[in-house]
């Protein structure tokens, strides 16, 4: 077993304080950690990071990209000559928090002859480590020094776009073994972020020249073929997890088939495809008493149109303090090139916000009653895992959140209620009309339009915002003049 792991990054010179406590939380947990840069940064940065060795680049891309990024084969160059078996490498603001005890064995067990990756947790502050998985985009990389060979030359740059997926993907097309580390270990403190469009757009035909499977023509197919790119690598990948609970537990699926026969679905089959052991799946819903049944440990409820990730159950499981409630992020399949992340959360009185049923999971004697919960353990510890283990597709998630709604009404009479309409299927919904700040006619798609400030003379039963870029403006002058529990939010913008 080799003692000497080494995570490799790129300080930059600014904000220097939030990257020496990340880098410390690495050299807490036994790392060993290595900064290329150039000459005039390393004169900058050396005195600030004195438990940091730096090493000297020649080459950057200064003048190709205006500033001195560090390329991603600069690292591997580096990695050649070390003397380290397993290779790291890590975005410099990314803080390793809980599991320090068990980090670096467990890196170096699982990197062997295999790349392990993930994504850090975005969150406002170290305080408070509630957030979500930056589903979009890889943060961290562990790899066998072996693999080194395998990556041919390539002009992607670290702090640039694409080289994470790149770091991930040419291994996986060379047959190299690679794991998704999902505990959540690593986290960012979320701030503002500038990208240059040209560089993302350049850099993205670069990539899909090694791959030669997409025509990119428009920024459309380049987005197309970014989620390619992460379906790919996702389904070419395993789950691992730092913890190590035993598999006791035992949990009850309670499987809501809205009439659609269990051999022709596919919510079924990943419930039944479940990795974990201890599990039993009958018929019903969240408004079925499923919660005092004493041979269970947990309970989950899923509604038909929720596809699990295999390891759903043992992941979400997996937490060690036996909390009462446990929910992950899901995510929503738009259109080929629009997909969206969504995540709970609970409040200390126990009230949980954006819930979706089939991405919590409820201990014994705990449920979901109008967005609190409820019974013996109200209030009670919950907890989250930032990775979304739950897709389903845009029409079955807004015709759950619309399940059992009457007076119904639509906000916004533009292109996203358009194709809002064009997705799902209103007949079986009481959708009453459309409202509008500034509606231009009297109907819009067959539906009637009410002005907003008509609103008090209407009978809402819900108001579904049906707009991206303005929904959390809409959303606060809704609550103006309705309760918010009457009004539906899509993409939970803040």
């Amino acid at each position: 077993m080799y003692k000497n792991l080494t995570i490799a990054t790129s300080i930059a010179p600014f904000n220097l304080s939030v990257q020496k406590q990340a880098i410390s939380s690495w050299l807490n947990c036994g790392f060993r950690v290595v900064s290329i840069n150039s000459i005039e940064e390393i004169k900058i940065l050396q005195t600030e990071f004195s438990n940091v060795e730096f090493v000297e680049t020649k080459s950057n891309a200064a003048n190709k990209y205006g500033k001195p990024y560090i390329y991603f084969d600069n690292f591997l160059d580096y990695f050649s000559s070390a003397d380290s078996k397993i290779c790291g490498i890590v975005n410099s603001d990314i803080h390793f928090i809980n599991f320090s005890d068990q980090l670096f064995q467990f890196i170096i067990g699982q990197s062997n002859q295999s790349i392990v990756y993930g994504s850090r947790i975005d969150i406002d502050s170290i305080v408070n480590l509630h957030g979500d998985v930056y589903e979009l985009g890889l943060d961290f990389f562990f790899f066998d020094k072996d693999i080194i060979p395998l990556y041919p030359k390539n002009e992607f740059c670290i702090g640039l776009p694409w080289w994470d997926y790149w770091a991930v993907l040419a291994p996986i097309l060379k047959g190299i073994t690679a794991k998704r580390l999902i505990t959540p270990f690593a986290y960012h403190i979320k701030h503002s972020i500038n990208w240059n469009k040209d560089y993302w757009y350049s850099l993205g035909i670069t990539l899909s020249q090694f791959i030669n499977t997409h025509t990119i023509k428009n920024d459309e197919d380049l987005g197309e073929f970014g989620y390619s790119v992460l379906d790919f690598i996702e389904k070419s990948s395993s789950y691992i997890n730092l913890s190590d609970r035993v598999k006791t537990k035992r949990i009850l699926f309670v499987y809501d088939n809205k009439g659609i026969q269990s051999s022709e679905s596919k919510t079924y089959e990943s419930i039944v495809n479940q990795t974990y052991p201890n599990k039993s799946i009958v018929f019903g819903n969240n408004q079925d008493n499923f919660h005092d049944q004493v041979e269970y440990d947990y309970i989950s409820y899923i509604q038909e149109g929720s596809i699990l990730h295999p390891n759903y159950a043992e992941i979400m499981l997996s937490f060690n303090n036996d909390p009462d409630i446990i929910f992950c992020n899901f995510k929503v399949n738009k259109t080929r090139t629009s997909i969206f992340y969504l995540s709970s959360s609970v409040s200390e009185e126990g009230e949980v916000s954006r819930h979706y049923n089939s991405n919590m999971v409820y201990k014994r004697g705990v449920f979901l009653r109008d967005g609190i919960i409820r019974g013996e353990k109200k209030g009670s510890k919950a907890c989250f895992v930032g990775h979304s283990l739950v897709h389903t597709n845009y029409t079955s998630y807004i015709e759950n959140l619309l399940q059992g709604k009457k007076n119904i009404f639509i906000y916004g009479c533009g292109g996203h209620t358009k194709q809002l309409i064009e997705l799902v299927d209103f007949s079986s919904f009481d959708l009453k009309g459309i409202i509008d700040s500034n509606p231009s006619g009297n109907y819009f798609e067959g539906y009637p339009v009410y002005a907003a400030n008509e609103i008090n003379n209407l009978v809402v039963g819900c108001i579904l915002i049906s707009s991206f870029s303005f929904e959390s403006e809409i959303y606060e002058q809704l609550i103006k003049v309705i309760n918010k529990g009457k009004i539906i939010r899509i993409y939970n913008n803040t």
